[in-house]
This record gives structure tokens, sequence and C-alpha cells, in this order.
């Protein structure tokens, strides 16, 4: 079982008020190659540029929380993931601490959170089920494409204070899902955005390329500013691709330790010729998909120093990637809110859409996993969560929606705490999220019902996890300390009754997830 949550209180800011909304503008063409939001309605200027400037959420048991948090009358609230960000990265470079230490030097504090569990380890799934919760649980969970009428979360709230609603992503497939559904010729992520930006589909080489001050994160937290020096209402999403670890690995500098060893390897395996760099070799498509297969190869010699490294490899970027994009992005947003006098008026929310594994091995397959496009794991489901201001965690926590004490829970649970504090109410039409203690983690391409069926619940410490071959009951173990061993199988005389009950409710379709990829899953 998990524990605690990191008390660091700082100090606090202050701050203004203010709020105006629009319709979405269509997506043009973009500065720098990115896919472009037009201005709203409402008159909402393009956001322009300006120049900007060890253990994950560990400490204490959470016991009580301190006071009440006031909502703003013009509240500013942005929700942060960052891509492939697992709980087991963050805390292996202390991002919860680094973070913490940004936020003091603008008279800030942070609540770091453990026990989040992603919806799904891929990310179009695990982002619409938390923007739109009728995703999560219900009817609607075999689709992974909102109805174009649906609001997400953040819209909602924007919404009740009149207020704008701002996007920026850097994972293309954001723009792909403009393939599944056509909202008024724009993707369903962003046709009730009133700015929003999304990285094109381009090549690793050609994205790592793009400046800092040309990428959507960047040019939606303009849009902001320009939207919140008004004295108004905003919400915003980021969505940070390069910064968890995501594949391809070591290209933001391979030079490190683990990376150098990973190219040696490489070469003396024959995977890549000693001529090419390995700048190069890291970017070349099938480098990583190759190298792989070793890491089950019999010579457990070279099978364990990959995997090894593979971890490593994986911490350096997000260390690396944090601290040379991330906290620039958060210097921006605080730098802008600073001079407006209007620190006070933000919630910042920072989390994964879902983990990296690091060539962990693969429940009921055993194949391990260097990626995140299979079974959820303790690598690909558990993610961080930090929140500041502590207030407006602390009051999640008071109002049921989140845990003090490490128990696991549905990340999911954020979106309607947030919905909640800021409007007062859950929508008629989200169902009941999942209790605290539970969390459904599952992969179900609806285009691809037939080939994936993959998922995992999890009640208390114990899981059912499935694939289309089959299922398995295992404990769920963070933080985990054996990479070689992974989750631990149960006995069935060990399965606790709650699980069981959910493993046999379903026994007609092989399993829970199949039933509810076909869209015949109800609670």
């Amino acid at each position: 079982m998990l524990v605690g949550l990191t008390l660091a209180l700082l100090t606090a800011g202050c701050g203004d008020t203010g709020g105006d909304t629009g319709p979405t503008g269509d997506g043009g063409a973009a500065d720098g190659g990115l896919a472009d939001g037009g201005a709203a309605d409402g008159g909402h200027a393009d956001g322009g540029g300006s120049d900007g400037g060890g253990a994950d959420g560990g400490g204490a048991d959470g016991g009580g929380t301190s006071g009440v948090y006031d909502v703003p009358d013009a509240p500013i609230v942005v929700f942060w993931t960052i891509d492939a960000l697992s709980s087991t990265a963050a805390g292996a470079v202390d991002l919860c601490g680094r973070f913490q230490s940004q936020l003091s030097g603008y008279g800030l504090d942070a609540l770091c959170l453990q026990g989040a569990v992603t919806p799904s380890s891929w990310t179009i799934e695990s982002h619409v089920r938390l923007f739109w919760p009728t995703h999560t649980i219900g009817e609607k969970r075999a689709s992974i494409t909102p109805d174009c009428e649906d609001k997400p979360y953040l819209k909602v709230i924007a919404d009740r204070f009149g207020g704008a609603y701002f996007f920026g992503a850097e994972n293309s497939k954001f723009g792909q899902a403009a393939d599944l559904a056509d909202c008024g010729g724009v993707s369903p992520w962003v046709d009730d955005a009133d700015q929003w930006w999304i990285t094109p589909d381009v090549t690793p080489q050609d994205q790592a390329e793009i400046p800092l001050d040309e990428r959507p994160p960047w040019k939606a937290i303009g849009a902001l500013l320009d939207e919140t020096a008004k004295g108004r209402a905003a919400t915003m999403f980021l969505n940070d691709f390069e910064a968890g670890g995501h594949m391809p690995r070591c290209w933001w500098n391979p030079d490190t330790e683990a990376c150098t060893r990973i190219y040696e390897l490489a070469v003396s395996l024959g995977v890549v010729d000693e001529s090419t760099a390995p700048y190069d070799a890291f970017l070349a498509p099938g480098f990583w998909q190759d190298l792989q297969e070793y890491t089950r190869d019999d010579d457990l010699v070279t099978s364990k120093t990959l995997v090894s490294d593979f971890d490593a490899s994986i911490n350096e970027q997000v260390d690396g990637l944090w601290r040379d994009r991330t906290e620039p992005r958060i210097a921006r947003l605080l730098d802008g809110l600073k001079a407006q006098g209007r620190l006070d008026d933000l919630v910042l929310v920072i989390t994964g859409d879902h983990g990296e594994a690091p060539c962990a091995p693969q429940v009921i397959t055993n194949e391990r996993d260097c990626s995140h496009g299979h079974i959820p794991s303790e690598w690909t489901a558990a993610v961080p969560l930090m929140i500041s201001p502590p207030e407006a965690a602390y009051q999640l926590i008071d109002d049921g929606w989140l845990p003090a004490d490490g128990t696991p829970f549905s990340s999911m649970r954020i979106s309607y705490g947030l919905t909640d504090l800021f409007t007062g109410a859950i929508p008629d039409t989200w169902p009941e999220p999942e209790p605290i203690g539970e969390a459904t983690s599952w992969v179900c391409y609806e285009h691809t019902v037939n080939r994936n069926r993959m998922g995992m619940k999890l009640i208390g410490d114990q899981t059912m996890r499935c694939t289309a071959g089959g299922c398995g009951f295992y404990s769920w173990d963070l933080p985990i300390v054996d990479i070689e061993a992974g989750p631990r199988v149960l006995n069935r005389s060990e399965v606790s009754p709650e699980i069981m009950e959910f493993a046999e409710s379903a026994p007609e379709y092989q399993s829970w997830f199949t039933k509810a990829c076909m869209g015949k899953a109800t609670d």
C-alpha cells in the first residue's frame, strides 16, 4: 500500500480577479509548423510569445488538512499533463521537490499526493476519460471520441465564471482525433476552446528542432496571460510531450552515462553501425524496437544491463527535459501572473497522463515492455499528482474527492473534484466516479476492439489484469524495487472477495474489459 503525501508548505502570494468567454476558433496554419487555433468570437487576441524566463511526493502520512480554500471571484485553473510521466520516474528525480522549490520563489506552495492511477496507459484514452467523465464510467465508455456537444470539464469551469478556455498540446495525437470526429472542422479536443495549438504530426527530429517559444504550451500560456491581464477568469490545458521520458529516448542528451552505455551495447550487438552518431542512432526508426528484443535475450548479462540502462535513460530524460522544457513554461506562467498581481487566483495541477515501463515484464505474457502500450502496470498506471496551492488540495481532501493517506484512487477524481470545487455541482450527465481505493485502467480503441482488450482493475492492494488471452490476479506493489521480477502473482486463495466478485461479473465475455470494449459493461 502507498503511503503519504508531502506537506511542504512554503508561503503564499497575492492576486486580483476577472472573466469572459466565446466559441472556438477554427484551426489554421501557425508559425513554426504548429496547428493554430483562431481567435474566438469574443475577440480574444491571438496568443503571442514572450521570453520566459529524489522521491516523488514522499513524506509523512497524510493526516489532517489545514484551512479551507476560498474560490477567487475570477479563478485561473491550469491542468497540465506530462506525457508518459510515471510516479516511479518522477520520484527518481524528485520532481515534487523541484516543483515546490520553483514555486517558493514566487511565495507559493504545493502538495504532492501519492496513489493516483490513470484511467488508461494510452494517451488519447487517458485524456478522454479525464476530460469527459462520461467516457470513464457508464454507457459511453466503449467510445474514445466525445460527442461534439459534450463539454470538457475545464470548459464547464470556465463557463461558470464567464471565462475563456485555452488548449496547448505537444502530442500530435490530439490533432489526429479529428479523424475520428469532425466538430465543425476541428478535433473534438478543441472545438470548445477559445484558442488552441497542437503540434502537427512530425518526426521526432523535427519536433526536437521547434523552438520553445513556438510550441503549443508557450503560445497557450501567452494567450491565457492576455486574458488574465484583463482581470478575467480562465482555464487552460497543457500537454508536455517530451518531458515524461517518452520514446524516443536519449535524443535530449545522447552523452549521458546510461545513453552512452546503450549506444555502445547497440554497436556491439550490431543494432547500429559505429559510423552512425549516437544522436542519429537514437532517433533512427526501429532502433529502440530492435534493441528491446535483446532485453528478452538468454544472455542475462546483456538483458539485465539493458533493462537497467533503459530505466536510467527514462530518468535522465525526465530530469533534463523537466529542467529545459517544463520549468521555463512554469516560470513564464508564474512571471506573467505575478506581474498582474494574480498569483492568488491560480490553481495549478500537474500530473502524468500515464507512465512509461522500463522493460518490466508484462503480467500474463511475461514479455518485457519497454514502452507503455500494453497491460497497465505499476509503471504505466501510477502517476504523480502535484497541486498548488495546498489549500485547494486540502479542500479536495476534505470534500472527499482525494485521499490524504496514499490510498490508490482513479486520477479522474481530480476532474470531478475541481469541477465541484469551482462550480459547486457535478453535471447530471456524469456518472458516479469510482470510490477511493478502487481504479480501472484499460485500453479499448473502438476500431480495434477485437485486438485490444487489455486492462487492470485495482481494489485496495490487489488487481485483476487481463489481455485478450486471459486474466490473472496480482498484488499492487508501489514503489517497485525489482524491475526484473515485476508484480507478484496471487494464488487464488489470496484473492480478495471484492476482486473475485469483479472477475466473475462478466464471465461470458472472457473479461470485463472485453465486455466494456463491446459497449456492454454496466456498473
